[in-house]
């Protein structure tokens, strides 16, 4: 059974008409433009030495209970190193 032509549209042959239905060529012959990817947005956590890869994500790790203990355990050995150089103790290594 012959399939009628639609009103308004050439006729074409049976590979063009594969190559139009599967998306491949426009009409006139050209190959379709690559789309443009949006340009990541990369953040480092330096605390957990770990890569976001959106601001969303990173909001999220930076509220979580991992982050967050990492952080207190930072600042304290920051804090107990300028209390031991402000008294005058160094570890010796003994």
């Amino acid at each position: 059974m012959k399939r009628p032509s639609s009103p308004g549209f050439p006729e074409i042959g049976p590979a063009a008409a594969s190559e139009l239905c599967m998306g491949h060529r426009h009409r006139d012959g050209d190959p379709r433009p690559k789309r443009e990817r949006k340009q990541r947005t990369l953040t480092l956590c330096e605390v957990c030495n770990i890569q976001l890869n959106s601001s969303a994500q990173a909001q999220i790790h930076y509220n979580g209970k991992t982050h967050q203990r990492r952080l207190r355990q930072a600042n304290q050995a920051k804090n107990n190193r300028t209390a031991n150089n402000n008294t005058g103790e160094h570890d010796m290594g003994e």
